[in-house]
């Protein structure tokens, strides 16, 4: 499997945000929810899975919540404990989980229902205190095309949404070409007007909090 990394994951994100500002410009149907929450990433499923990835300066920590992980408090009577989950992961990001993270992942409950963390380690790779096929089972999953380089996240994103070649471009050129690969993955970017229109993005609320959580600004 190849290396997870904090960069992917960034540009994944705002790749993921710019997508889906595009698929809902056509589409009522919200079942692939992208929000940002400040400098946290949401992401929930049709099947109730949901997840938050906060970025800090310090990284990220990403928590998940699948309904069906052998982990679920809805599939199991012993609730695995959050320090079992968080083993070996940072003080800096161990302060992000609990202020930020956790308490995201409270779902009209008292304590947060949590199946799967990962963490950025010093090296900016992905890491968790199990393997990441266990971390996708348990929740991860909803990040997973977020955590591939670039030009594949596109294209599993395209798939997935229906997204056509001339508006895959748009997004290909701002993310995934050799000039923007060469910018910090946190960059802000800028969408040229033709790009906007190519997309079709509406200018209302929704689109104006994806773009601005993805660090996308409008020419």
């Amino acid at each position: 499997m190849s290396t997870r990394t904090l960069d992917q994951l960034r540009r994944g994100a705002r790749i993921h945000s710019l997508v889906y500002a595009s698929f809902i410009a056509r589409n009522t149907d919200r079942q692939y929810d992208v929000v940002w929450e400040g400098l946290g990433y949401r992401r929930t499923s049709k099947d109730g899975a949901t997840g938050i990835v906060v970025f800090s300066k310090s990284g990220a920590v990403g928590a998940f919540f699948e309904p069906s992980s052998p982990r679920s408090p809805k599939t199991t009577k012993k609730k695995p404990p959050l320090a079992e989950m968080t083993k070996g992961i940072p003080s800096a990001l161990a302060n992000v989980a609990k202020r930020e993270a956790f308490p995201a992942m409270s779902l009209d409950t008292d304590d947060p229902m949590v199946t799967a963390v990962f963490w950025s380690d010093s090296k900016g790779e992905l890491v968790g205190a199990r393997p990441w096929p266990k971390l996708d089972e348990d929740g991860a999953h909803l990040v997973s095309a977020e955590t591939c380089k670039p030009e594949a996240c596109i294209e599993q994103l395209a798939k997935l949404y229906g997204i056509d070649d001339a508006r895959v471009k748009v997004v290909s050129e701002l993310f995934a070409s050799k000039a923007a690969l060469a910018e910090p993955a946190n960059g802000r970017v800028t969408l040229s007007s033709a790009g906007r229109e190519t997309l079709g993005l509406l200018p209302n609320q929704v689109t104006r909090e994806l773009l601005q959580g993805a660090g996308i600004d409008l020419a």
